[in-house]
């Protein structure tokens, strides 16, 4: 966890697109120019009343309009480990400065081992999160899932994350070739 840490650090230092004599309104508009890299610390309690602990790692777009990405997690309890791996979408209807809220949307492959739901199956869920900005680049989010494993138990998942943003690479565009 430390070294995650370090590296979310090390990446929200990094240099990016955002020139050092714009305004920090210019900066803060541009900020969604940027991926970002996120992990999460997750709980989460099935309908059979297990506990599971966890980490989620993300990657994806950043846009106010709307985000999302990909994401990659595992949580384990003393009987079960469950792997999950897909897509999530995020539409914040308050995006700001300082503040973002979101609905979120997911769908992914979960694998679980241990009974009595064990085996590959397909996992969907729905949620909220709420981001305070730490500055121009790192956020932290504090989030509720409620997933709906379709060969496994429903799970209410809450987690806190610490996502950075990443500067995209310019595309180039036939006006500028």
């Amino acid at each position: 966890m430390l070294v995650v840490a370090a590296v979310l650090i090390a990446l929200s230092s990094a240099p990016t697109s955002v020139e050092e004599s714009e305004s920090d309104s210019m900066a803060w508009e541009r900020r969604y120019d940027w991926y970002q890299a996120g992990v999460a610390v997750t709980r989460s309690e099935d309908a059979g009343g297990e506990t599971l602990r966890g980490l989620r790692a993300t990657w994806g777009a950043g846009e106010c309009n709307m985000g999302g990405g990909l994401f990659l997690a595992a949580e384990r309890s003393d009987d079960v480990s469950l792997y999950e791996a897909g897509l999530q979408l995020r539409t914040p209807f308050i995006c700001s400065r300082y503040v973002d809220i979101a609905p979120r949307v997911s769908l992914g492959l979960e694998y679980v081992d241990g009974e009595p739901d064990e085996g590959l199956g397909v996992l969907g869920g729905i949620g909220l999160e709420a981001g305070a900005w730490l500055g121009d680049r790192v956020e932290f989010v504090v989030f509720f899932d409620r997933e709906f494993g379709f060969s496994s138990r429903t799970r209410n998942q809450f987690g806190f994350a610490l996502r950075v943003g990443v500067a995209r690479a310019p595309l180039l565009t036939a006006s500028e070739s």
